[in-house]
């Protein structure tokens, strides 16, 4: 980024997350003009202070990030019923202890 900072004259560009896009280069919306044409940037979307940008890099990074926010996704599911099929299994000799300790 900083190689991209200082050739285009861009002092903000920053990555960012986007709800849609996960994470995009921002830079001042003022700032856009200096982008066209730059094929190392894929014009994504603007606001009126922000115009968003993708790169080959990055969308190579949010797809690794997405797979990996999936994997978690799937090993807390795999982990909360593992318990809950654990505390299941002991529903029975729980209830009675309680009944002897309550």
């Amino acid at each position: 980024m900083k190689k991209h900072r200082e050739s285009l004259k861009i002092p903000r560009l920053v990555i960012n997350s986007h709800k849609s896009f996960i994470r995009v280069v921002e830079i001042p919306a003022a700032k856009k003009t200096l982008l066209q044409g730059n094929q190392d940037f894929v014009f994504l979307e603007s606001t009126a202070d922000k115009a968003r940008y993708s790169t080959l890099k990055l969308q190579e990074l949010n797809a690794k990030l997405k797979a990996l926010q999936e994997e978690n996704e799937h090993v807390q599911k795999t982990l909360s019923e593992d318990l809950c099929n654990q505390v299941t299994s002991h529903a029975e000799s729980l209830k009675q202890m309680a009944v002897f300790i309550g």
